[in-house]
């Protein structure tokens, strides 16, 4: 752990950075594994943008795009994980047979 000036322990509870393993595995090698990692969002919406303009019809992108940044507001991970499922089978992909990943 590092100390700051006065001594205070300093004990991060989240790192938000982009992908990058090496990144989260210095974070966890200095400041232990009770964290929770948090991808970047810019770097997290830029990446589902590519897949998005790859994988699915123009006419639904932006409607699923605007559902992604209504759940990135999402208060809470329960209240998130309770929307995903939601969103899936009221959105724009309800009736469609694409294959998502979450």
């Amino acid at each position: 752990m590092e100390r700051l000036h006065h001594g205070d322990l300093y004990t991060p509870s989240y790192l938000i950075a982009d992908a990058a393993e090496a990144i989260s595995n210095a974070f966890i090698a200095v400041f232990g594994p009770d964290t929770t990692i948090i991808m970047c969002w810019a770097h997290m919406r830029k990446n589902v943008r590519k897949q998005v303009d790859a994988l699915v019809p123009k006419e639904l992108r932006e409607e699923i795009l605007n559902d992604l940044d209504t759940l990135q507001l999402s208060p809470s991970t329960e209240v998130f994980e309770k929307a995903v499922p939601l969103s899936l089978k009221s959105g724009p992909l309800k009736n469609k047979k694409l294959f998502l990943t979450i």
